[in-house]
């Protein structure tokens, strides 16, 4: 026997084998869907075929590529400085008022809100940011407003007030208080993954930006193991028992994308944001569904 020979036709054959294991268990990774969806159904025509049957018609485009395992997400109260926002919101203007706000007790809001010929800027130690224009209302005159320009005069005042958060991403326009307004929503991203409860949203009518608020965080790192996530058509079909679609009703979804969500915990220095599905309605309401178990975040 030509032992040399046969001992490098058997490493070859423990490394073949190693690679088609390793193949098979990317695989799974890559898609790790609950059982009634397989690969087969990551073809959209397909998918929106079956959901259709389920009584859902979805008008938007599937996640192209979605990962099987995901982590939490550790964050911390961002704190923006209120002397830098001022400086921001009311450069040039000479008659600023400040006024301390305190708490009186438990759950009550601290503090500094300045104003200024017709425009309020409020700034909360838990990071809320209230901006107001008390001179304009959404009937104010100005050329025509339609979504695209909604779009422009809201990024021209996040870059005119130095506060665009990096990487952003925007719903659709939608009227805010009749035809005249609309509101213009941009979510904090980090390392690509948008985070729904970290926003900047902005009401805009002809006149300009009436209305602004902010609530950011600080991303501290990716936290916990790596878990297995339900597919997006699997959230739409765990939304439809949720909330209660009977008979032949349907449920109208335009939207749906995977990020991070968490209500604040005001007694915490940090704490975890869950992967979920965020689905955006037709008539725009939205929900999040809880990415790891199918329930609904509140």
């Amino acid at each position: 026997m030509d032992w040399p020979r046969a001992k490098s036709l058997l490493i070859f054959s423990f490394l073949a084998l190693d690679l088609l294991l390793g193949g098979i268990l990317w695989a799974r990774q890559q898609d790790a869907y609950l059982p009634g969806f397989t690969s087969e159904f990551r073809q959209e025509s397909l998918v929106k075929g079956e959901l259709a049957r389920e009584g859902i018609t979805f008008l938007g485009h599937l996640p192209e590529k979605v990962p099987g395992r995901v982590r939490r997400l550790r964050v911390r109260v961002s704190h923006p400085d209120p002397l830098v926002l001022s400086q921001a919101f009311f450069s040039g203007q000479e008659e600023v008022t400040r006024m301390d706000l305190r708490g009186l007790g438990s759950g009550d809001n601290e503090g500094v809100v300045f104003h200024s010929r017709g425009e309020r800027l409020t700034v909360l130690v838990d990071g809320l940011v209230l901006y107001e224009r008390t001179d304009l209302s959404p009937g104010s005159l100005g050329p025509p407003l339609d979504p695209e320009r909604a779009r422009a005069l809201a990024e021209e005042f996040l870059k005119r007030m130095g506060l665009t958060p990096g990487p952003a991403d925007m719903v659709t326009p939608a009227p805010a208080n009749g035809p005249p307004a609309y509101q213009v929503i941009y979510f904090q991203r980090y390392k690509g993954w948008p985070i729904f409860s970290a926003y900047q949203g902005l009401e805009v009518v002809s006149a300009g930006v009436r209305t602004f608020e902010q609530f950011l965080v600080a991303p501290v790192e990716f936290s916990g193991p790596m878990r297995e996530i339900i597919p997006p058509e699997q959230a739409l079909l765990r939304l439809k028992n949720l909330i209660g679609v009977q008979g032949g009703d349907k449920l109208v979804v335009e939207q749906i994308e995977l990020g991070y969500y968490s209500r604040f915990d005001a007694s915490a220095r940090q704490w975890e944001a869950v992967p979920v599905w965020r689905v955006v309605m037709g008539g725009g309401q939205h929900f999040h569904i809880n990415a790891y178990l199918g329930t609904l975040e509140e």
